[in-house]
Formats: structure tokens, C-alpha cells, sequence
């Protein structure tokens, strides 16, 4: 099932089109020194790189908004994409000669849309991350499941920030857990979720659940505080 696309999406999509469709129309100009309109020169080869391009972003999964742009993996995908778009696209091209423009020209055009969309979407990353507001949570247990729910958590776009974890066991008092720690056990839960003014929690444990915790965590959601259970913890 493909997602919808939402605004951010959209947003993203168009500013992909009008940088391809300029790296299209100035890789002439670079390689050979003047410019013609490509687009009616070579009507079927420019829509067809342009159409395969959008596709091979969409299957490197550089169309999902909560992905962090600013990273060498997104570069490196890019770079898969627009580097399977020239070897389909020099394919079709010497299959159909009609369609055919100079091989040092589609390199330009291949090179001028992997730096456009690479700085594209740092940009698009950068205006967006400023808009979305974050909240602090805490995670209820640091073992598998509380450590992929903090990897998970620190998508780009995620709503949440994950300021510490709660764990029962003594060996993992106090110790790192990549960027937050363990900030004590789940019967100082009330007390760190006020010192640190947080009013969501996580709950990922998938092992049974103390009588105590469950009675902690009631307790703190009937006083208003936000608490979420991971489905994949369970």
C-alpha cells in the first residue's frame, strides 16, 4: 500500500521536480558551453530521467519525512538513486537513439541532481526541524525494548525528547544509554518525573509488570500525566 502523501511530503516531492528539471536544462550549458531547451529537444528522455529519478527516491525511502535528512546516509541513498536513474537511463537511451543526448552531459545532469536534492533536503530538514515542538519523556525501562524505543524517538520529526530512563535493575543505575541515562529505579518515579518536570512517559518493559509499577504508573496518569505503552513491548 503506498502512504499518502502528506503537506511535508508534497512539499518535498515539488521542490525534488523543479531541481531536477534544472539540473536537466543546465548540464548542457556546463558541458558544451551555450544552452537549448532539452525539454523540447529531447522531450521523451528528459520526462523519462525525470519520472524514474522521483520513483528511485520513493523506494530509498527518501520521501519519509520522519527520516533525519542532515545525515551521510541520506547523501549515500541519494546517490544509489540518482546512480540507478543514469544506468537505466543510458540503457533506454542506446536502446531508443532518438531519445539519445551526449553521455558527458547526463553525467553533468546525474552529478547536479545528486548535490541539488543532497543540499535540498538538509535545507528542507533544517526549516522543518525548527517548527516542531518537542516533548521531554521519560522511558520505563532500559533493556531491548527501551533502547529501540529510544532509537525510535529520536527520528528527526519525532514529537518526543527522551530526557532519561527508569530501570529496576541495579547494574544499570546511573549508566548511558547512548545519549540519556538511567536516572534511577521505577519507585523513584514520581520524584525524577517532577525534579526533571516531565509529564510523559514510556512504559517498555516486555517482561511481567510489578504490582508496584503498575500501581505507580496508574497513579501518575490518574494526576494527568501522559503515559504510553509500546505495542511492540508487549
Amino acid at each position: 500500500m503506498i502512504p499518502s502523501f502528506n503537506r511535508q511530503r508534497w512539499i518535498l516531492l515539488f521542490g525534488d521536480v523543479f531541481l531536477i528539471l534544472l539540473a536537466t536544462q543546465l548540464s548542457p550549458w556546463l558541458r558544451i558551453g551555450r544552452t537549448f531547451n532539452v525539454f523540447e529537444i529531447h522531450t521523451g528522455a528528459s520526462t523519462f530521467t525525470l519520472l524514474l529519478c522521483l520513483i528511485m527516491l520513493y523506494i530509498f525511502d527518501l520521501y519519509n519525512t520522519g527520516r533525519a535528512f542532515r545525515s551521510a546516509d541520506t547523501a549515500l541513498r541519494i546517490a544509489v538513486a540518482v546512480f540507478v536513474t543514469a544506468v537505466f537511463s543510458a540503457f533506454l537511451f542506446y536502446t531508443l537513439p532518438s531519445w539519445k543526448y551526449g553521455r558527458g552531459i547526463l553525467l553533468i545532469q546525474i552529478a547536479m541532481i545528486w548535490g541539488f536534492l543532497s543540499g535540498w533536503r538538509w535545507i528542507y530538514s533544517f526549516i522543518f526541524s525548527i517548527s516542531v515542538h518537542k516533548t521531554d519523556a521519560l522511558i520505563i525501562g532500559a533493556g531491548r525494548c527501551g533502547t529501540a524505543m529510544r532509537h525510535l524517538l529520536e527520528a528527526e520529526f519525532s514529537p518526543y525528547r527522551v530526557v532519561g530512563f527508569l530501570d529496576d535493575d541495579p547494574a544499570k543505575q546511573g549508566k548511558v544509554m547512548g545519549s540519556p541515562k538511567v536516572l534511577g529505579p521505577t519507585e523513584r518515579f514520581k520524584e525524577i518525573a517532577s525534579k526533571m518536570r516531565v509529564n510523559t512517559a514510556i512504559l517498555a518493559i516486555t517482561h511481567d509488570r510489578p504490582s508496584g509499577l503498575v500501581r505507580r504508573v496508574l497513579e501518575a496518569r490518574l494526576n494527568g500525566m501522559s503515559i504510553y505503552g509500546d505495542a511492540h513491548c508487549v
